[in-house]
């Protein structure tokens, strides 16, 4: 919803003559503040049964395995399971390497949804949808969408929302007509990674990231007065993963640090996961993270005490996230879009590349999944834009470098945000909406044809 619930986003198709509806899920729909002159609309989807329901689940299993699909999925092997299954999935792992089992998957798969039932919504209502996505791995509803809506011959265009979107999120389940992508990266990995045809791509820049700074509009002053914070510390920006080791691995290198300069403090970030917030340390980690001097708790996803652990967070707070990338000093992370961002803001940003090894109860280490080996991540180590750090010590030492020395790796941060941003020139809105009605256009040409 941050991407496309916004006023000027209305305003622009309102500009044009067109009328704007939302669709969103029903228990989200009051958490919403609505925007003057739309429309709300609320859908279900039919529980899939039989072997259709069967098959469908199948199929999407293998796309998520491609090799740039969901990693928490990709990587899950079954170890308590009878050695056939742990081979089946071996075998599974094997074969959707290959792009042309992957092509398959998806043209069977069309069969499959040839007539999409979607409860609550009227065909002849909409001249069009535009989607976040490209019905990837866990997006089950953008595919159904795409699929009903070409049905009832509306067109439908794709836009890339995340950063991580085509190089983490798995193959696309739907055809793509067209393709709303920041750059010239972003381009490539649609057409090498997912098939997508060049002539169906269109660069229009990150309309997340396009006019940040008409998002400040606190000092330096008022923000950490607001947050109960001072204005004249060396500030860290602090912003964890899904899991919570790092957390707290983050507090006790903190405390550390702040025994040897108490000139520090912290804006400690949770991350947007309902899962994550309702787990058991989500609670501890707040409260420990509260007891320390200098530290500001901020929360990812101001709703996460609505919906359950397998609902989608609808909107991410912004406001705290902006102002602590404008007035922080250095930005710790694992590995995630917060290290793209901190190069928009032309912030150091360091990445902490370990985890616990030790515990009493362990037969031995966990493994975790290899998030900073994806694409993606990878890109981004390449520009030298992110420091990387294997321990606490290269931690303590990489922060305090950052501080004294910001301008170190500055321009790898600002080659990282031209690669990967596309151009940012305030008109990606504009450029979104005039791509919209050339869609629009063309599948009328194709109609009359």
């Amino acid at each position: 919803m941050n991407n496309l619930h916004r006023s000027d986003i209305v305003k622009a198709f309102q500009v044009k003559g067109i009328e704007v509806s939302f669709l969103v899920r029903k228990d989200y729909l009051s958490l919403l503040d609505r925007i003057d002159g739309c429309r709300y609309l609320t859908c279900s989807f039919p529980k899939e049964k039989g072997t259709k329901g069967v098959l469908r689940r199948v199929l999407r299993y293998l796309r998520s395995l491609y090799p740039v699909g969901a990693i928490g999925r990709r990587e899950t092997r079954p170890l308590e399971q009878r050695l056939r299954m742990k081979a089946l999935h071996a075998f599974n792992e094997w074969i959707t390497r290959f792009k042309t089992v992957i092509r398959l998957i998806a043209w069977c798969e069309r069969y499959l949804y040839r007539h999409e039932q979607i409860e609550g919504l009227d065909g002849t209502e909409a001249d069009q949808m535009l989607l976040l996505g490209v019905g990837a791995d866990g997006a089950e509803h953008e595919t159904k969408l795409t699929w009903w809506a070409k049905q009832h011959d509306i067109s439908v265009v794709h836009m890339i929302g995340n950063w991580d979107t085509l190089t983490s999120k798995g193959y696309p389940g739907v055809p793509v007509s067209m393709l709303l992508v920041w750059g010239s990266v972003m381009k490539e990995d649609a057409v090498k990674l997912h098939d997508v045809a060049v002539d169906n791509i269109r660069m229009i820049g990150s309309i997340r990231y396009d006019r940040l700074q008409e998002a400040i509009h606190q000092s330096r002053q008022e923000f950490f007065e607001r947050l109960g914070l001072d204005p004249d510390k060396k500030t860290i920006l602090f912003a964890g993963p899904l899991s919570e080791d790092q957390y707290f691995e983050m507090m006790q290198a903190y405390e550390e640090l702040l025994a040897e300069d108490g000139d520090y403090q912290m804006i400690f970030r949770m991350y947007p996961g309902k899962n994550f917030m309702a787990s058991p340390y989500a609670k501890a980690i707040i409260h420990y993270a509260q007891s320390l001097p200098g530290v500001y708790v901020s929360i990812g996803d101001p709703d996460y005490r609505v919906g359950s652990k397998d609902k989608a967070v609808m909107q991410i707070e912004q406001f705290e996230l902006w102002h602590a990338f404008q007035y922080s000093d250095v930005v710790v992370n694992y590995f995630s879009t917060v290290s793209l961002e901190s190069c928009v803001f032309d912030r150091p940003v360091i990445s902490m590349l370990y985890r616990p090894v030790h515990n009493y109860g362990w037969l031995s280490p966990p493994v975790y999944a290899d998030h900073p080996g994806l694409p993606h991540n990878m890109r981004l180590f390449s520009y030298g834009a992110v420091q990387r750090v294997k321990d606490r010590g290269e931690l303590l030492a990489t922060v305090r470098e950052a501080v004294s020395r910001p301008e170190k790796y500055q321009a790898a941060r600002r080659k990282a945000v031209k690669e990967e941003m596309g151009v940012l020139d305030g008109s990606v809105v504009k450029r979104m909406v005039d791509c919209c009605m050339d869609a629009e256009r063309q599948h009328l040409e194709q109609l009359q044809g």
